[in-house]
């Protein structure tokens, strides 16, 4: 899944740890909404770009928690 970046095929057999994802797509969705919220983002800046943030760091969330429930 090339969608999924260089961290995909890390470790051997194509596999992630699916916490390090859960981690990651948590950790921007919280910082994204968190500057929203505050109101630190620039001005102008479009809600359709914070939804497009949000999906890509659910697509991680969603495989991470894929990766836990199907780990040999």
């Amino acid at each position: 899944m090339i969608i999924l970046g260089p961290a995909y095929n890390a470790n051997h057999g194509g596999h992630v740890n699916g916490w390090y994802l859960i981690l990651v797509g948590g950790a921007v969705l919280l910082m994204t909404w968190r500057k929203y919220f505050k109101g630190e983002l620039r001005r102008g800046t479009h809600i359709g770009i914070l939804v497009g943030i949000s999906a890509v760091c659910a697509l991680f969330i969603i495989t991470g928690v894929w990766e836990l429930l199907h780990q040999p």
